[in-house]
């Protein structure tokens, strides 16, 4: 039902994506764009940088160097990603509404983690 409105209303105010064809013709010669509708109210969101690993150009021959310095790679972004996991599940400002509440009466930004608590 929503999407023959949003042709409808598309087909009527938006030219055709193609040349050569017309408006009035069927939804397929017709190009819409895609509708993203949030699940929720906003998050904090996390981050966390590391140290830069330096690669080599040496890395190219080798490929058991190259295969070290993966799973060094892949080591830190999971272990990353594991740590921000539980500072997002540990922090009581993480929805908006707890946040914002917190910054409206306190006047400042609400508190989040340190991160070099790593």
């Amino acid at each position: 039902m929503v999407g023959t409105w949003i042709a409808e209303r598309a087909r009527a105010s938006i030219p055709p994506a193609r040349r050569g064809v017309s408006a009035s013709e069927d939804v397929e010669g017709l190009f819409l764009t895609p509708l993203a509708v949030p699940k929720g109210l906003p998050e904090r969101q996390y981050f966390l940088f590391r140290e830069p690993i330096q690669l080599e150009r040496s890395l190219a021959d080798d490929r058991e160097a190259a295969q070290e310095v993966y799973a060094k790679v892949k080591r830190e972004v999971e272990d990353g990603i594991s740590w921000l996991r539980e500072k997002r599940e540990a922090d009581e400002y993480r929805f908006a509404a707890a946040r914002l509440g917190y910054e409206i009466a306190a006047g400042s930004q609400a508190p989040t983690f340190d991160p070099s608590e790593e």
